[in-house]
């Protein structure tokens, strides 16, 4: 399994420079607001755009940097017509590309750069000396003039694992609990054929209070939407709690996906901590049974400290970190690793690790 073990990112949104290293299966970023939490998930969406630029669950989108255009106000910017397309830039300012160097375990390096003039971000290749549009199979030199292309089967060869890794990353945050229809259009095939509604069904009845037999569609209002069949009956999963129904869309999205990486955005939303336990559960069972890494933003310690003692519970506390996020106003992040003891220590003394910047 490839997996991401370093990241450097320059000129994206509010970060001017940050790394981070000793990646693991799990990442989970904490720290104030706007220290740069998002903007690192975006980063890596931005970077898996290079070897696959369409957006996998948001289909109006089309395009994944259409999707980091508009996920945080859709005010309908676009990258084809260049439209509002310097917002993701540092500062604004698009006289130097945005770069987000990506080394895997296995040493293999990966540059992408989003450049103001193209509509993909392109891959630094040395071995080719030059700018490499992956889309396109178009090299472009230092002064971003076309010197030729390059064949598919090269491409492959050059960049295979990670083309098999990026291509299917997925971003999950909150705003998809109100488009729970995109989610079943895209997702909802997969996982019926691998039966993998009966884990839904499983973390409902365990961790919402429904009393769940099964999913399935039935014809409502002239279409069909997704139910839960209770004894009872069905509850549309669009009756359901906004909680619960995050919580099937982070397993929706884990269930179907196999050795890539998924980028979280606060799995807390809406979530009492019995639910939340229950959809840990069951996250770190699909962690392992499906070669995934996570990359999870959240400001809940709550969320952290159930992680931490589920995953120490199955063995699996080795595969944790968690980073600890402070922005300068020149839009320098630095980056602490908080390890698993140190988070006990922090707990035992009373103190809160998302107030280090004051600790």
């Amino acid at each position: 399994m490839e997996m991401i073990s370093e990241l450097t990112i320059s000129n994206y949104r509010g970060i001017r420079s940050c790394s981070l290293n000793g990646l693991k299966s799990i990442n989970i970023l904490l720290g104030r607001n706007n220290s740069g939490k998002s903007s690192i998930l975006e980063a890596i969406y931005l970077a898996s755009a290079a070897v696959e630029y369409r957006e996998l669950i948001y289909e109006r989108f089309i395009h994944r940097l259409n999707y980091l255009l508009n996920r945080r106000t859709d005010r309908g910017f676009s990258i084809e017509r260049k439209l509002g397309l310097e917002t993701l830039w540092y500062n604004y300012d698009q006289r130097e590309p945005i770069r987000i160097n990506i080394n895997f375990k296995g040493d293999v390096k990966f540059l992408a750069e989003l450049h103001s003039f193209h509509s993909h971000p392109l891959i630094k290749v040395k071995e080719l000396e030059g700018l490499l549009c992956l889309m396109e199979g178009s090299l472009y030199d230092e002064t971003l003039k076309i010197k030729g292309h390059v064949s598919k089967n090269d491409i492959i060869r050059l960049y295979e694992p990670v083309i098999n890794f990026m291509s299917n990353t997925v971003f999950i945050d909150s705003s998809l609990i109100y488009d729970f229809k995109q989610v079943e259009v895209k997702l909802w095939r997969n996982v019926l054929k691998e039966r993998q509604d009966k884990l839904i069904a499983e973390l409902i009845s365990e961790g919402y209070d429904v009393k769940a037999e099964g999913l399935t569609y039935v014809p409502y209002d002239g279409g069909h939407q997704l139910v839960i069949v209770t004894p009872k009956g069905y509850i549309r999963v669009d009756d359901l709690g906004d909680g619960a129904r995050y919580a099937i869309i982070l397993l929706m999205v884990l269930a179907t996906s196999k050795e890539v990486p998924i980028l979280i955005e606060e799995p807390e939303s809406h979530q009492h901590p019995s639910g939340l336990a229950e959809t840990i559960q069951f996250l770190l069972n699909l962690l392992i049974e499906n070669g995934l890494q996570l990359f999870i933003s959240t400001h809940s310690i709550e969320f952290v400290r159930l992680l931490y003692e589920i995953a120490k519970e199955k063995g699996l506390e080795v595969l944790v970190k968690t980073f600890f996020l402070e922005r300068s106003e020149d839009g320098i992040v630095d980056v602490r690793e908080i390890e698993a003891v140190d988070m006990d220590v922090l707990r035992k003394l009373g103190l809160d690790p998302r107030l280090l910047y004051i600790i």
